[in-house]
This record gives C-alpha cells, structure tokens and sequence, in this order.
C-alpha cells in the first residue's frame, strides 16, 4: 500500500485509488466501499483529518464507526449509507446527500451541515447534534427547492431531537421552520385555484378553504411568528394602538374633549386608543363616549385582550421551557 499524505488533496485521492486499481471508482461509475475508505485514511497518517472526499459517490457504504473526523464530504453522495456510531466530529457535510442514511448514535458535533439533504435519516438520542452548524436561518435544501413537505418532515425531526436532548433553543428554530413550510405549501395549493381572469374560481370550496388556511397561517406567523417570536406582538400591539389613534383622530370627537391644538389632539386620540387596547377604562376622563365610539372602542378592547393574553402564553412557553 502506498503511504502518502492525502490531507486537502482529491487529486492523491485519485492516485491512491489508481494504485489500488481502482480506476471506476475515480470515475464514479462504482461507489467508494468501506475497504477503500479504511486505506484512504490509514494513507492518511489513521486520521480522517482533511481526507478529500468531496462529491464521491459514498451510496450504501457501510462507513460505521470508522473515524472520519474532519473530513471533507461536501457534496458527497451518502444515500442509504450506515453511519451508525460513526465519528464525524467537525466534517465539512455541506450539501451532502444524506437521504434515508443511517445516522444512529453518530457523532456530528460542529460538523458543517448547511444544505445538506436530510430526508428520513435515521437518528436517535445516542445521535450527537450538539453544535451543528446549519447555515443562516436553518433553511433547509428541500424548502429551498420548494418541496415543502420534504422540508417539514426534515424539520420536524430536527425539532424532536434537539428539544429531547436540552437544545430547546435550536428547537425553536426547526419548529418555526416547519411551521413556515406549512404556510409556503398553503399558498402553493392557494394559488393554483387564483386566477384573476376567473375570479369566480374563488367560490368552489377547496379554493376557499385554502386562501383561508393561507391566510391564517399568515396573521399567526406575522403576530407571534407560531410561538417562537414573542416580541413580534408587542410590534403588532403598537401598530393596533397606531392604527386605531389615526382612526380617531380623522373621526368626529368621541368624548367632547379634544382639543383644536393639532399636537394635543392627536396624544388624546392615542391614549383613547391605548387605554381602550389595554381595558384600563376611561375613569372620569370621559363620561359618555359617543355610541360609534364604544363600538369601535370595545372592538380595540377586544383584540388588546387577545394579544395581550396571546403574548403572555408564548413569552412564558418559550421562556419556561
């Protein structure tokens, strides 16, 4: 067996394999098996360190428990490979094809998995994901590409693990990802039925029902971002109390009170609205509201009391958990 340092190097990669006669496997025509990656990395000085790896074709292999710490995989082709108990401390995975691949009691710590496809791995709590690197805003390849159900059942399995093993931050993020695949698949099956040149598409039930569905996932991901923003309320709060201030200030004057001062008028109008949000009552400030004002004014009371509930449940659900 040739002995040379293989470290950062497809190219000896290559001429190791060519040693070895190995000539389809450099061709892609065959998989790399486990007796070729147990040379790569004896070659290798025993350590996966660097080892090269990046697009070979890895489907099927049986890689477990070899050491392939550091190793650079990106792109590779791992479809159905088993990793069980596999270390993969810091491997660079990036964009790695991962489907339906055995990921049992492997160690991924700080491994680089950003746009790596993960549908239907197997992992399990002896799987060791502790500090992943994902890629910015956790989005996976499969939302990316649109295939928005892969995505979620991707992202649900994330959410399960990290929220099993005490990652409940992380967790949160997968969460809010499924959730957000939900909303992109509704307005997907939403928009097949919108056609602006035959608007009366819109009463068959099924179309309906899913601009409906859309448009709920929408208010709900907008307002508290499915439980995993909580302050995203208290900016839907102050645009309510806005809103419903320059409703006032454009209406007749509901209490007798306001002033002709435009300034003056205008704090009157937003702390009519701010004690109707918050149901903390006029006081003696205002007697009788006009009839349309306690309308309006007990409509503003109604929504305060929901978002305000609204934000204590999910400030304390994530903040307790």
């Amino acid at each position: 067996m040739v002995d040379f340092p293989l470290a950062h190097s497809g190219a000896l990669v290559d001429q190791w394999l060519t040693e070895q006669g190995r000539t389809s496997v450099i061709a892609g025509s065959e998989p790399l098996c486990r007796e070729d990656v147990e040379g790569l990395i004896c070659a290798n000085g025993g350590t996966g360190e660097g080892l090269d790896l990046s697009f070979r074709n890895l489907n099927s292999a049986d890689l477990s428990g070899l050491r392939l710490r550091g190793a650079v995989l990106r792109g590779a082709d791992l479809g159905h490979a088993d990793l069980h108990d596999c270390d993969l401390f810091g491997a660079d995975l990036r964009e790695s094809d991962l489907f339906r691949a055995d990921l049992q009691g492997a160690f991924l710590m700080r491994a680089n998995l950003e746009g790596a496809f993960l549908l239907a791995v197997r992992i399990n709590a002896q799987t060791e994901l502790g500090a992943v690197h994902w890629g910015k805003g956790y989005i996976s390849e499969w939302e990316r590409m649109g295939l928005y159900d892969n995505a979620q059942s991707t992202y649900r399995q994330l959410h399960v693990w990290h929220r099993n093993s005490g990652y409940s931050d992380l967790a949160g993020e997968f969460l809010y990802r499924e959730w957000v695949c939900r909303r992109k698949a509704a307005w997907a099956k939403a928009s097949r039925g919108l056609n602006w040149w035959k608007p009366w598409l819109l009463l068959k039930p099924e179309n309906w029902n899913g601009l409906l569905h859309f448009l709920f996932l929408v208010s709900f991901e907008s307002l508290f971002g499915y439980g995993e923003r909580p302050f995203r309320i208290c900016f839907a709060a102050g645009g309510v109390i806005l809103a419903f201030a320059v409703f006032y200030f454009f209406c007749p004057d509901p209490t007798g009170l306001w002033s002709e001062n435009v300034l003056s008028r205008l704090w009157g109008c937003f702390y009519f609205s701010l004690v109707s949000f918050t149901t903390l009552g006029y006081g003696g400030w205002v007697d009788h509201p006009s009839p349309w004002a306690r309308g309006i004014g007990g409509i503003e009371s109604f929504i305060g009391l929901f978002i305000t509930a609204m934000f204590l449940v999910t400030f304390t659900r994530k903040w307790s958990r």
